[in-house]
């Protein structure tokens, strides 16, 4: 999945269930790292389209930011989400 990147910041949006399984289909590390050569600011994953997620694909998703944060001092993080997820 490619990033949207406008003003400094990459947004990725999966769709659907995100599931420990299939979270390298919806972002994968090779994805994380040309987000990052575009000199981004910040990368935020949106949970918009997201219907159901799992504490495993979260998990994944945050050991990979943890890796460009610490690389790049790259700000990373959620957005798009509600009380129900």
């Amino acid at each position: 999945m490619r990033a949207v990147v406008k003003n400094g910041i990459g947004i990725f949006t999966p769709q659907g269930f995100l599931d420990g399984n299939n979270t390298t289909a919806f972002l994968s590390v090779e994805d994380i790292h040309a987000t990052s050569a575009l000199k981004v600011d910040m990368i935020l994953v949106s949970l918009k389209k997201v219907v159901f997620f799992n504490k495993n694909a979260l998990d994944i998703f945050i050991k990979l930011f943890n890796k460009l944060r610490q690389s790049n001092h790259t700000t990373v993080g959620f957005c798009d989400y509600d009380e129900k997820k």
